[in-house]
């Protein structure tokens, strides 16, 4: 019950918030070190009462505060969450770090948005080449622009 009541109270305060978007957007650049899951979730939030949400923002996928990744506004665990929080995923991306330190290059294939990619690339696989592959040409256009602009 108090969970509840706790749940509506966020989302009244949360509806008062001015400038909703605009803290969408800068949420979705957030500090790796300052995202948890209470950020990630509040964030979320925020972004869900957005009145014009932007189609796409740009995020650092919690990876690195440099990186800036292209992101429907509607993956919002994407946009304002951090690999360690991807319960899914965590273990295989550390996996995929320790076992680059034995290989000479990664591949990734059905790369999506590019999870690994960029986690790798900005582990230790800076010296290492990545290959990847994604069936979907919207997907794979986006990675080949992000990939084109750091090399």
């Amino acid at each position: 019950m108090t969970n509840m009541i706790l749940q509506s109270l966020g989302r009244q305060i949360i509806s008062w918030l001015p400038a909703k978007c605009a803290i969408a957007k800068g949420g979705a650049t957030l500090s790796p070190s300052l995202r948890n899951s209470f950020t990630a979730r509040f964030l979320s939030a925020v972004a869900a009462r957005c009145a014009y949400p932007p189609a796409d923002l740009d995020t650092n996928l919690g990876i690195d505060q440099r990186l800036r990744v292209k992101i429907s506004s509607s993956k919002s665990a994407l946009l304002f969450g951090a690999p360690h929080l991807f319960i899914g995923e965590r273990s295989s991306l550390d996996l995929a770090v320790a076992l680059l330190k034995y290989t000479d290059c990664f591949i990734d294939v059905g790369s999506n948005i590019g999870l690994y990619i960029f986690y790798l690339r900005c582990r230790d696989g800076y010296l290492k080449p990545i290959y990847f592959f994604e069936a979907d040409p919207d997907l794979f256009s986006g990675l080949k622009k992000k990939a084109e602009m750091d090399s």
